[in-house]
């Protein structure tokens, strides 16, 4: 459901920059008219005209399994109607993994781009579900270019405390880290937000790590 001002705008952006190559499924007429409206020629895009959401998502289903498409994007539609099409067994696009939710993040208070998971689809995860969090944005992560992202794994604590599941799973999520059992990056935690995003109050407090301020 590519007839949406923000996506498009988006999708331009990331077309010149040399990012992606869109497939825009929807209503043709909006999406051109859209595309127009912020000075992008329409012919230079692939447009596939459909007839509603339903069968939008179900044309890009397709364009994965035929192997013209790596990725889909969500546009016009709730997140709620875009993931049930992602989860639902018949169209096949799970691996049989742990479906995780990441999102990337730019802000003038940060110095880089961060991400952050789950925002929304595991709002209490156990330990094994925090490692297969860690591990899917991980990979997301590398796919980007990132070669060894550094993890904060957040508690209100920076240090183990029995009594908090959250700074138990932090600080056992770190050990797999050090043992081999989660790769492909660096895992700090338990640890509080202020010192994973602040050098200075990692200084402040005398905590020595390289995720602390950088994560």
């Amino acid at each position: 459901e590519a007839q949406d001002e923000h996506t498009l705008e988006c999708v331009i952006k990331a077309t010149e920059d040399g990012i992606m190559v869109p497939v825009l499924i929807g209503n043709a007429g909006k999406i051109k008219e859209l595309l127009a409206r912020f000075g992008a020629d329409p012919s230079a895009f692939e447009i596939v005209a459909v007839s509603g959401a339903g069968e939008s998502l179900q044309k890009a289903v397709g364009l994965i399994h035929g192997g013209k498409a790596n990725a889909i994007m969500k546009g016009k539609l709730e997140s709620g109607q875009f993931l049930k099409a992602v989860v639902a067994k018949e169209n096949g696009l799970l691996t049989g993994g742990k479906l995780s939710l990441a999102g990337l993040f730019e802000t003038k208070k940060y110095h880089k781009v961060f991400a952050l998971s789950d925002m929304g689809l595991n709002t209490y995860p156990d330990l094994e579900g925090k490692r297969i969090i860690i591990m899917n944005a991980v990979k997301l992560l590398h796919t980007l270019g990132y070669i060894n992202p550094k993890v904060a794994v957040l508690s209100s604590v920076e240090k183990l405390n029995p009594k908090m599941p959250d700074a138990v799973d932090g600080d056992a999520l770190r050990q797999m880290n050090a043992k081999g059992e989660i790769t492909g990056c660096i895992v700090e935690g338990p640890i509080s937000f202020d010192l994973a995003t602040s050098s200075d109050s990692a200084r402040i407090k005398g905590y020595d790590s390289p995720v602390a301020g950088d994560a």
